[in-house]
């Protein structure tokens, strides 16, 4: 799979407008005024056309993208490997799924129409940056205090630019596990997993939401893994994803002098919390999650875990104060950490 849709610009534009382009979105109202102007003024100026097709994309507007990329065509541009890759982005965001496929297919992609109407065809998963601010082409997002900027989440793809959310996020918004996301062809990054260099490109746009249910969780553990291993008993499709593992102890030496210079703790046992985020596709029963929990649970003794809005969704309100009740317990225990 090709990992970038080319040159973001081939030729000279305008300076302000080309400037404008690169900044905020509030910035690209004024951007997207001057190069409608340059446009109408000298429609023979290719790079005005294609820069504005460029911005357009940016900001989400997908129809209006591929005018300005048709308008390119129509003044001169080359219909190359750029062209084609932002010609198949936005006519995905658009749902163009015809128009995607046969941008794809001059690029000898082997794809098909899947039966959304839109293309659909075997690659290798990549991952996507999420900003906790809102995709590229919006809508914008007011981020929780308790979530990073971005995150790095893992997607199947379906075509070179779109596919489903693998991973459950950190945060709740802009997307989370099972949406189907549109990504920009540039990546951002290249990262090694198990020796394969793999890109990551930006969040364009969620295209639709999965329908999943999700729900935090605390949990404590007494050895590392033993709550990641409760996923494994889950029905297919719903996963148990741990976020965050913390070691926490009480030493009596930190305790009683604050002693802050590398010494052996003296106390008890650590205890090792963890938290994270357990995800249930459409279709799955709750009822069938909690029970499949429950046995791991039983022969796990060393595992608590508390997902008290599982249990209320399900209707089960006495389970949920249970675990409400257990829930406080480790958020209050795990706040002392072994440093």
């Amino acid at each position: 799979m090709a990992t970038k849709a080319g040159p973001a610009s081939r030729e000279q534009s305008a300076p302000p407008a080309d400037l404008l382009r690169r900044l905020r979105p509030e910035d690209g109202l004024e951007a997207d005024r001057i190069y409608r102007r340059l446009r109408a003024e000298d429609p023979a100026d290719r790079a005005t056309h294609w820069n504005h097709g460029l911005l357009l994309k940016k900001s989400g507007r997908f129809h209006e993208a591929l005018a300005a990329l048709d308008a390119y065509r129509s003044a001169g541009g080359a219909t190359d490997e750029a062209f084609r890759w932002n010609t198949g982005i936005c006519a995905t965001g658009a749902g163009l799924g015809q128009k995607a496929l046969d941008a794809w297919l001059a690029q000898d992609f082997k794809i098909v129409l899947g039966d959304d109407g839109m293309p659909l065809g075997g690659f290798p998963d990549v991952q996507v940056r999420i900003s906790s601010r809102g995709p590229l082409g919006g809508p914008p997002c007011e981020p929780a205090a308790d979530v990073p900027s971005y995150e790095y989440g893992w997607v199947r793809p379906r075509s070179p630019c779109h596919g489903v959310l693998l991973t459950p996020l950190l945060m709740d918004e802009p997307t989370d596990v099972g949406d189907l996301l549109l990504w920009d062809g540039a990546p951002v990054r290249y990262k090694e997993f198990e020796g394969h260099r793999v890109p990551t490109f930006p969040l364009l746009k969620v295209l639709a939401r999965g329908g999943y249910r999700r729900y935090r969780f605390r949990a404590e553990q007494e050895n590392a893994g033993l709550v990641a291993a409760l996923d494994e008993a889950l029905p297919r499709g719903a996963q148990l994803y741990v976020h965050d593992e913390q070691v926490a102890r009480l030493c009596h030496k930190c305790a009683s002098s604050g002693a802050s210079a590398p010494h052996e703790h003296v106390g008890p046992p650590a205890r090792r919390f963890v938290s994270g985020k357990l995800a249930v596709p459409p279709g799955v029963s709750l009822g069938d999650v909690r029970e499949r929990l429950s046995e791991s649970l039983r022969v796990r003794p060393a595992v608590k875990l508390a997902v008290p809005a599982l249990h209320r969704d399900d209707g089960d309100l006495a389970a949920a104060a249970q675990d409400e009740v257990l829930w406080v317990q480790l958020r209050d225990n795990g706040s002392v950490q072994d440093g």
